[in-house]
């Protein structure tokens, strides 16, 4: 069906930039991505060491509670301070 009206015919160099912006929207889309994903990487980093860290504080909690009982209270409110703030750091990175 020559001459047809369902499809209009575009020319070339309108193609050429539609291309282009087309082009440009998928590269940013790409540059957001990129950055989500390092994001995500960097959380899931600080939230290890984070972790990693508050499995050798409560080891250490433990050894001090044996050592010397009477001060429990004040480890564990240590600790638990220590614990608030890291995880402070790791939401302030996720909503930053």
């Amino acid at each position: 069906m020559s001459g047809s009206t369902l499809v209009p015919r575009v020319s070339g160099s309108a193609l050429t930039k539609a291309g282009r912006e087309t082009n440009r929207q998928l590269a940013k889309i790409e540059q957001e991505a990129i950055a989500y994903a390092a994001k995500v990487e960097a959380i899931g980093l600080v939230t290890a060491v984070g972790v990693r860290r508050l499995t050798r504080l409560s080891e250490l909690e433990g050894q001090c509670i044996k050592m010397s009982p009477l001060g429990e209270a004040r480890y564990e409110a240590l600790i638990n301070e220590a614990t608030l703030t890291m995880r402070e750091v790791i939401s302030r990175m996720a909503r930053s």
